[in-house]
């Protein structure tokens, strides 16, 4: 979204960081973009955010959160997801089953991870 243009809608929610709250968080930005021919690329990249979340970070102990924010543009959505952080110190090798489920979304420079990734689904991000 280009700096400056305000999101039609923005909506912020947090969640307990389980693994069942993934399911609620995906269902909760459904919701929120309806029929959008971006609603499946937004569910996919919330998906992986939030799993790497409650798998990798800091918010995955017990008793930690996620928060979600969605903001919604013409024919677009930022979605992030912010959490307590933690190490990025593994790269997926050949062959790995796991490691590549970030590749969807934008990972911040120098790849330190934590304190929220966010992936803009739909048109152009600038």
């Amino acid at each position: 979204m280009a700096a400056g243009v305000a999101p039609l809608r923005a909506f912020t929610r947090d969640f307990p960081a389980t693994a069942g709250q993934v399911g609620a968080a995906r269902r909760f930005l459904a919701g929120l973009l309806g029929d959008s021919p971006v609603a499946e690329d937004a569910a996919l990249c919330l998906s992986e955010l939030a799993s790497n979340t409650v798998l990798h970070s800091e918010s995955g102990r017990r008793g930690g959160h996620f928060t979600v924010r969605a903001s919604l543009y013409p024919g677009r959505a930022r979605v992030e997801v912010e959490d307590a952080g933690g190490p990025w110190a593994h790269a997926a090798g050949t062959g790995e089953l796991h490691g590549r489920g970030l590749l969807p979304v934008v990972l911040p420079p120098g790849g330190q991870r934590g304190h929220g990734l966010a992936a803009v689904t739909g048109g152009s991000p600038g």
